[in-house]
C-alpha cells in the first residue's frame, strides 16, 4: 500500500476542510510547529499522536496527550489499526476522516456491483443478499485491536478550566477565612470574636478544651 494513497481531511475544527496526504512513513501530530501535522489550538498537545506505516496498515498511537486521542469515539490506549471511513478526534476541538484512494475505488466498485445484483435479483434471494451485505456493513466498523477502550467518558476542556477555577477560589475562600480567624483571635486577646454573639457557639464547641474567655 502507497502511503501517498492515504490522507486525513478535518471535518471538525478551526482549519476544517483541510487535507493532509501521509507522503512519509511516519507522521506526528500536534501543536508545535516541527510535526507533519499542526493542529492550532491550546488543547492540543505539543506531540499529540504519531501515525506510521508497517506493512500494508496504518497504525496510531496517542503520545501521552493531556486531552486524549479518540478513534470513532473511544479513547485510544495502545497502537491500533487504521481502517478506511474511521473518525480520528484530538481532543475536543478537532475531528479528522481517515480515508485512502484504494479504499475509495473499492467502495465505488462494491456499491455499483450491489445495485447491479439488487436490479436482477428478486424474491428472497434478493433479502439473503441484502442481509449479507448488511452483516458485512456491520463487521467493518468494528475495531480490531484492544486498545481503545468503548463509550469512555468525554470531559470537555471548557469543563475542566470550570473546575479548576472553582478549586482555585474555594481555596482562596478558605486561606482568607483562616487569616481572618486568626487575625481576631489574636487581636484584644480574641474578645472581638469570643465575647460577643457568638460565644455561645464557642462555648458549645470548645468548652471541652477549657474554653473560658475573659469578656468584659
Amino acid at each position: 500500500m502507497d502511503s501517498s494513497n492515504m490522507r486525513l481531511t478535518v471535518i471538525h475544527g478551526p482549519n476544517q476542510g483541510s487535507e493532509y496526504i501521509l507522503q512519509d512513513q511516519e507522521t506526528t501530530i500536534g501543536r508545535s510547529a516541527n510535526n507533519n501535522i499542526v493542529l492550532p489550538s491550546p488543547e492540543i498537545s505539543r506531540r499529540h499522536a504519531h501515525l506510521w506505516q508497517d506493512g500494508d496498515s496504518i497504525l496510531l498511537e496517542d503520545l501521552g496527550s493531556t486531552n486524549g486521542t479518540f478513534v470513532n469515539n473511544a479513547r485510544l490506549y495502545k497502537q491500533v489499526t487504521l481502517h478506511d471511513g474511521d473518525e480520528i478526534q484530538f481532543g475536543d476541538t478537532f475531528r479528522l476522516l481517515y480515508t485512502s484512494i484504494d479504499g475509495l475505488t473499492r467502495s465505488v466498485t462494491n456499491l455499483s456491483v450491489e445495485e447491479n445484483v439488487e436490479s436482477s435479483t428478486e424474491g428472497p434471494d434478493n433479502e439473503s443478499h441484502l442481509s449479507t451485505a448488511t452483516s458485512a456493513d456491520q463487521l467493518s466498523v468494528v475495531p480490531d485491536e484492544q486498545g481503545i477502550e468503548a463509550n469512555a467518558p468525554l470531559i470537555s476542556y471548557q469543563q475542566r478550566a470550570t473546575i479548576l477555577r472553582l478549586a482555585v477560589a474555594v481555596a482562596l475562600l478558605i486561606v482568607i477565612y483562616l487569616f481572618t480567624f486568626l487575625f481576631l483571635d489574636s487581636y484584644d486577646q480574641g474578645k472581638l470574636i469570643y465575647c460577643g454573639n457568638l460565644k455561645p457557639f464557642f462555648s458549645l464547641l470548645l468548652g471541652p478544651f477549657g474554653f473560658n474567655p475573659i469578656c468584659p
